[in-house]
């Protein structure tokens, strides 16, 4: 095709003739076998900005390596929005990420808490007292245990001991009952008699007319919302 420079249109026949290069390129990889899987010798086209745009290629092993080396540099350069291999350390994540955004190693153990049935403190909290243990969770289960001490001094009686839970139930809990001492001889029977939101009654009965100290573990499962 002649154009000549002193045409004045000559930038119009310069744009379509580019366009029509362009649009054939493009109809010409559309049009071409498709390949599932790139493999390192493999070429792509680019535009150089660093050569005034200039047409150069490019290894799809070049394309790999640069993804990976970025990645890496990502991974390593403790930014709060990294996302990495989902290992950052507590105190590579932003103070102001709060436990209500994401939970980390830092604020996993914490006061639980919860409005309208939500969870908006910790994933797990724990503690003890003179009242025993007690472990709440997130989702509203709590856990408590602990041992009754009973001392029987009647034989063929039954007595009953009342304790408090280490922490208050929403409603009264399900509880085990089971005798851990050397005296469990003189016990007939020990079991789990009533209980309220924040204590349990045991009741047993003594085999022997004689004044025994009993220990018992009692675990309390129910849910602290």
């Amino acid at each position: 095709m002649t154009i000549s420079i002193f045409s004045a249109d000559w930038r119009n026949e310069i744009l379509r003739e580019l366009a029509t290069k362009i649009s054939d390129l493009g109809a010409a990889v559309h049009a071409a076998t498709s390949k599932t899987t790139p493999v390192d010798a493999d070429e792509f086209p680019l535009a150089d900005s660093a050569a005034s745009f200039a047409v150069k290629k490019v290894t799809w092993a070049n394309i790999k390596a640069t993804i990976s080396a970025s990645l890496a540099a990502v991974a390593s350069s403790g930014s709060a929005s990294d996302l990495g291999t989902g290992t950052l350390p507590d105190a590579r994540v932003s103070a102001t990420l709060t436990a209500d955004k994401a939970f980390r190693r830092g604020n996993i153990l914490a006061t639980v808490a919860q409005s309208a049935g939500v969870p908006t403190g910790g994933l797990i909290e724990a503690g003890s007292n003179a009242n025993g243990d007690y472990v709440r969770f997130a989702d509203g289960t709590q856990i408590c245990w602990r041992t009754i001490v009973t001392v029987n001094t009647t034989a063929n009686a039954y007595f009953i001991k009342t304790e408090l839970f280490a922490a208050t139930f929403a409603a009264a809990p399900r509880c085990v009952v089971s005798p851990i001492t050397s005296n469990v001889t003189t016990i007939t029977a020990g079991y789990w008699r009533a209980n309220t939101v924040s204590t349990i009654a045991i009741e047993f009965a003594s085999s022997v007319n004689v004044i025994s100290t009993n220990t018992f573990n009692c675990v309390a499962v129910g849910r602290w919302f």
